[in-house]
């Protein structure tokens, strides 16, 4: 039988994957691929131009999926003894996120399918076919969001009471889920969200979060103040 230690070492190995994976897919290759020059070209064509690292960025999101398909199981084996029924709602609400996730991969694989089908002129169907899968994707993760932030308030809730993580950790998880629902609601219902203060500050306390969470379950393991 696995210590409660080894597992929580496992949850931090799990987490670190999820964190690295979810930075370069999430983050870096989408600001990489905004930085290159569009100049004289359609967004078919620019999406064929970088189809190798919009297909590379999908390769590492579906790795990230499967590490967050076992993170939150053997977070609910060390928190289940503080609430089984909201570390069961805690999974769930995790797990709900995988196949939303996954559609917008799908969606993102229809666009560059699309794109290098239609070089080297793309028409006006191929860029609208292009545009509306692109969108698609988006849209996707939006709501994959929603479940992002959902399952860190279970999380941060279950790790204080078992003092699985340190209390500010804990805080930082809760009130990052809040984050997400936020950055969510403003991005669906105000066009110039995006551009505001607030969106550029309402995701460091989830990321600080999660960062702190994972490198602390890598050096502390699975100790907590409860016992089975």
């Amino acid at each position: 039988m696995i210590s409660n230690k080894a597992q929580g070492h496992w949850a931090g190995v799990l987490y670190l994957v999820v964190v690295l994976t979810g930075l370069f897919s999430l983050m870096y290759v989408p600001a990489h691929l905004s930085g290159l020059d569009q100049t004289h070209q359609s967004l078919a064509q620019h999406v064929a131009v970088t189809a190798v690292w919009r297909r590379l960025s999908m390769v590492v999101f579906v790795v990230e999926q499967l590490a967050f398909l076992l993170l939150p199981w053997i977070l609910f084996k060390l928190l289940a003894r503080a609430g089984r029924g909201t570390a069961t709602l805690m999974v769930a609400l995790a797990w709900m996120s995988i196949p939303i996730s996954l559609m917008a991969v799908v969606h993102q694989l229809d666009a560059v399918h699309w794109a290098v089908k239609a070089m080297p002129i793309p028409s006006r169907l191929d860029e609208a076919l292009v545009r509306m899968a692109l969108a698609s994707a988006r849209h996707s993760l939006w709501l994959a969001g929603l479940f992002w932030g959902l399952w860190l308030i279970p999380l941060g809730w279950l790790a204080m009471r078992t003092g699985l993580l340190p209390r500010v950790l804990c805080a930082l998880l809760m009130l990052g889920g809040l984050g997400y629902l936020v950055d969510l609601a403003g991005t669906v219902l105000f066009p110039t969200y995006p551009g505001t203060w607030l969106a550029g500050g309402i995701m460091v306390p989830a990321e600080l979060g999660e960062i702190g969470a994972c490198l602390w379950l890598l050096v502390a393991g699975g100790r907590t103040s409860i016992k089975a």
